[in-house]
C-alpha cells in the first residue's frame, strides 16, 4: 500500500511517505527495501530530528539482519552528521559489540559469544558491563561449563542482587543439574517457585518439577 502511494505521490508528500513506508517495511522484515527508502529520505532530509531518526532506524535495521559492521557505521554517521546530538541508548549495544555477542549466543557461536562477553564484562559503561556479565554466565551454562557459570552467576548476584536476570541464571543452574543431580535440581526449582512465584521462571520451574521423577509425591505447592 505505502509503496503504491509512493509511485503517485506529489513531491511535497514524498518525503514523509518515504520515511513511514521505509519504517513499515523494516519492521515487517523487508529489510533491504525498507533501508533503501530510509536512505533516500535521509539523503534529502534537513531537519535534525528527521536525520537522527532515519540514522537510528537504519542502524537498528542493519543490526536486526546481523550486519553489525554496517550498523556500527550508521552509529558513527550519527555522530558525524549531528556532533552535538546526545547518544542514543538503542545504539549503545550496537556500538559496544554487545548486540553482536547476543546474536552469536542465539545462533550457537558460543565460544565467540563467551569471548565477546568476557571482554565487555570489564567495560567502563555500567549498563554494558551488567548485561555482559549476565550473558557471560548464560553462555557458560549453555556450554555446560558449570563451575565457571556458577562463578559468574554468583559474581552477578553479589554485584546486582537477585534481579530478574539473576532469577533466570538461577533457573539455568537448576536446568543444568537435572541430569547431573536431580535432587539438587529439585531443590533449586523449589526455591524459584517459593521465592519468585510471580516470575516467568517460576512457571518454568513448576513445569520442570512436574517432569522430574517422583513429582507426584514431592510436588512443590505454589
Amino acid at each position: 500500500m505505502g509503496e503504491a502511494l509512493l509511485r503517485d505521490a506529489p513531491a511535497a508528500e514524498r518525503g514523509e511517505l518515504l520515511h513511514w513506508t521505509g519504517l513499515a517495511l523494516v519492521r515487517s522484515g523487508r529489510w533491504r527495501r525498507g533501508e533503501r527508502l530510509l536512505e533516500e529520505h535521509l539523503a534529502a532530509a534537513t531537519d535534525p530530528a528527521e536525520v537522527r531518526d532515519d540514522i537510528i532506524q537504519l542502524a537498528l535495521a542493519t543490526a536486526a539482519r546481523a550486519d553489525f559492521a554496517k550498523a556500527r557505521g550508521w552509529a558513527a554517521r550519527l555522530r558525524e552528521r549531528l556532533p552535538g546530538s546526545p547518544p542514543d541508548p538503542q545504539l549503545a549495544d550496537i556500538e559496544s559489540g554487545l548486540a553482536e555477542g547476543v546474536t552469536m549466543y542465539h545462533t550457537g557461536r558460543l565460544e565467540d559469544a563467551r569471548r565477546r562477553f568476557a571482554a565487555l564484562a570489564a567495560q567502563d559503561n555500567p549498563l554494558t558491563r551488567r548485561r555482559a556479565r549476565y550473558f557471560l554466565a548464560l553462555t557458560l551454562f549453555r556450554m555446560d561449563r558449570l563451575a565457571e557459570a556458577l562463578e559468574q552467576s554468583d559474581a552477578y548476584k553479589a554485584a546486582y542482587g537477585e534481579d530478574a536476570d539473576w532469577v533466570e541464571l538461577h533457573y539455568r543452574h537448576a536446568e543444568d543439574m537435572i541430569v547431573r543431580d536431580p535432587a539438587a535440581a529439585r531443590e533449586i526449582l523449589g526455591d524459584l517457585v517459593a521465592r519468585f512465584p510471580a516470575s516467568f521462571w517460576a512457571g518454568e520451574a513448576r513445569r520442570r518439577l512436574d517432569g522430574l521423577p517422583g513429582a507426584e509425591s514431592t510436588h512443590v505447592r505454589s
